[in-house]
């Protein structure tokens, strides 16, 4: 009976394609919380967290400007989403460097990576998406407390400068993917809203910086020409995950990036967490896991 019961699942998931739809987002989701993981690493690995970010934002719109006319721009139908994910993008973007400016990688990613797909769930019902049920109240419940955690002072000092950055930079991440969820669904294109939204973000850079962006691009050659394929990768992949699942699903299953950040942190930047630092992160990533079911 049983055999034949998981025979009529599978028969079902493959006839309806749910389950391979289901692992492709998981792994869309899984491999662009990576690649956001690493190229924030690379930013903070620069010794100069301002010039680096402004390089790779800077190049990647270039990318991104070359590409848009051969794609096409998205329905006019997402415009206002667009300028508003831009806006929010850019915000993000400012104080993320300024968490990394103040503080050690291995905090201040974790924490503004882990607010974003709890901050999602509370607020998407505003937003058409559902409320939280039962299993979501227990993974908002594991994030808060590990945000507590890292946010508890280590005994040989005060607690990190960057927790105030990373937790405005967690509030704005949830603001624009919930802009992008439904502004991707909207274009009627998940590449041609990608790229729309990366090229703004360049122009506004540009235009905030009002300094030396084009010596930054040249400083940081190396991030400038490597930076925006992981940069842009990782946008375009949750994208699309977005505009195909629900969007605190979607971040939960990104934000498993704070996991990778931790251990680039701790292996490749020379970071050394504390042992609340790891309770913090178990925390979190407990919280993102949950989420995913919830």
């Amino acid at each position: 009976m049983l055999c034949t019961m998981t025979s009529r699942r599978l028969i079902q998931c493959f006839s309806t394609r749910r389950c391979s739809v289901s692992a492709l987002a998981l792994a869309a989701a899984v491999l662009s919380g990576f690649l956001h993981a690493a190229w924030n690493a690379a930013v903070k690995a620069s010794g100069d967290a301002k010039a680096a970010m402004t390089a790779q934002v800077v190049a990647a719109a270039l990318i991104a400007g070359l590409l848009l006319p051969v794609v096409g721009p998205p329905a006019p139908a997402s415009w206002p989403w667009l300028a508003a994910s831009s806006a929010l993008s850019i915000a993000t973007l400012v104080t993320t460097r300024r968490a990394y400016q103040a503080g050690a990688f291995s905090v201040a990613y974790p924490v503004s990576r882990a607010m974003a797909p709890a901050l999602v769930m509370v607020v998407g019902p505003l937003f058409g998406f559902g409320w939280p049920g039962p299993m979501g109240v227990v993974g908002l419940v594991l994030i808060g407390l590990g945000v507590l955690a890292f946010m508890k002072p280590p005994p040989s000092g005060p607690v990190s400068a960057a927790i105030p950055w990373a937790l405005v930079t967690g509030v704005l991440t949830a603001g624009f993917v919930l802009v992008d969820s439904t502004g991707v669904r909207l274009a009627g294109s998940t590449l041609s809203y990608g790229l729309s939204v990366s090229m703004l973000n360049g122009l506004g850079f540009i235009a905030l910086e009002r300094g030396d962006t084009w010596g930054a691009v040249r400083r940081h050659w190396r991030l400038a020409v490597f930076g925006p394929l992981a940069s842009l990768g990782s946008y375009l992949l949750i994208l699309w995950v977005w505009a195909t699942a629900p969007p605190a699903l979607g971040a939960a299953l990104r934000d498993t990036s704070l996991v990778f950040a931790a251990l680039i942190g701790w292996r490749l930047l020379g970071e050394r967490p504390t042992r609340l630092t790891w309770t913090a992160l178990a925390l979190a990533t407990a919280g993102v896991v949950v989420l995913r079911f919830a």
